[in-house]
């Protein structure tokens, strides 16, 4: 696959990073917290920023699992999903950790970080977790027993502010893995499975396929950044790297359409709603510089380049921050966008 090409007219942004002070990778998951900060994940770490560039983390025992995405409670906490069980020769001051089990994770704005078992019968991680109401949800598959012998079921779950966790409703398919949760307005719950599947969903169980057929590329975690949903056009749109395409629905269930261009073929497609349009983390062009994109809901496409010669990072997440600007995740920097876009 060829990189986009570099066209002259494409407006070069200002901006301004910041770099992680211990020299890790930033992951996929970057928000604005119930403090106005900037909080993100690393390896075996939650990180938080002020926008002036002031760091502090929140490292995880060995004995932890890993927090892969970042969610800011109405409860004013940071939550978070884990996704994977950590080594099983590892140590910390409790001694050898063997097995743990997936957890939800609650964290203060002052770093106090508080874990949530998930059920015993879990069987993969799970999704990342979206608010409605006055509690988080979040898909995970189960290992079941039945009278055929043990199946996999995913369900629907819930967790309250207070830790409560409570199963909503099973999906009757077996087998059927999520790759992560958007919610929208109406309490609905939108699912995007592995193969590519988007299920709109009800709190009462109710859900419709709305496309399919389009398979990803399994992935080591879940990566919320897929899905997106305007207000400006109550309409929620859905990137495909591997189709490079962004498909747009409706609330009622029904494809709007579709667009495809061969700069949305990412690996990252990091994508937000930020100033009444969607915009999109694409490139880099063939000079290695990363490229943003944004989309109106008419389908006018925009382009802007970061001043950055690759070989790079490109950005992996974007959120739209608390000083109004658009912020960013590439690798060991967190970055403003200073142009006005």
């Amino acid at each position: 696959m060829s990189q986009p090409q570099l066209r002259q007219n494409v407006p070069v942004l200002k901006y301004k990073e910041f770099k992680l002070p211990n020299g890790q990778l930033a992951l996929f998951s970057l928000i604005v917290g119930p403090d106005k900060n900037l909080w993100f994940t690393e390896p075996r770490a939650v990180g938080r920023m002020t926008i002036n560039g002031q760091f502090a983390r929140r490292k995880l025992r060995c004995r932890q699992a890993e927090a892969e995405t970042l969610v800011s409670g109405s409860d004013g906490n940071i939550w978070a999903n884990t996704i994977q069980l950590p080594p099983p020769t590892c140590h910390d001051e409790r001694g050898p950790s063997y097995s743990t089990f997936y957890q939800i994770y609650r964290l203060s704005t002052d770093l106090q970080l508080t874990g949530f078992d998930l059920p015993k019968q879990a069987f993969l991680f799970p999704t990342n977790l979206a608010p409605m109401g006055s509690a988080l949800y979040f898909a995970l598959e189960e290992n079941l027993e039945s009278p055929k012998g043990s199946i996999t079921k995913t369900s629907l779950f819930s967790i309250s502010y207070s830790g409560t966790i409570k199963k909503i409703f099973s999906f009757p398919n077996e087998n059927l893995d999520f790759l992560e949760l958007l919610s929208t307005p109406g309490t609905r719950a939108w699912l995007e499975d592995y193969a590519g599947g988007i299920h709109d969903c009800s709190l009462l169980g109710h859900c419709k396929l709305a496309e399919s057929g389009y398979p990803y590329a399994l992935l080591n975690g879940p990566h919320p950044s897929w899905m997106a949903y305007s207000p400006n056009d109550h309409q929620v749109y859905v990137s495909n790297p591997n189709t490079g395409c962004i498909y747009k629905f409706s609330l009622s269930d029904k494809a709007r359409g579709k667009l495809c261009r061969d700069e949305f073929r990412s690996t990252s497609d990091a994508m937000v709603y930020y100033h009444d349009k969607i915009w999109l983390a694409i490139g880099p062009d063939n000079q290695g510089r990363p490229l943003f994109a944004s989309l109106s809901s008419t389908g006018k496409i925009a382009e802007f380049a970061l001043p950055i010669l690759g070989p790079t990072y490109g950005p992996t997440a974007m959120v739209d921050g608390p000083d109004g600007h658009l912020w960013y995740l590439r690798g060991r920097f967190i970055g403003e966008i200073l142009s006005e876009i």
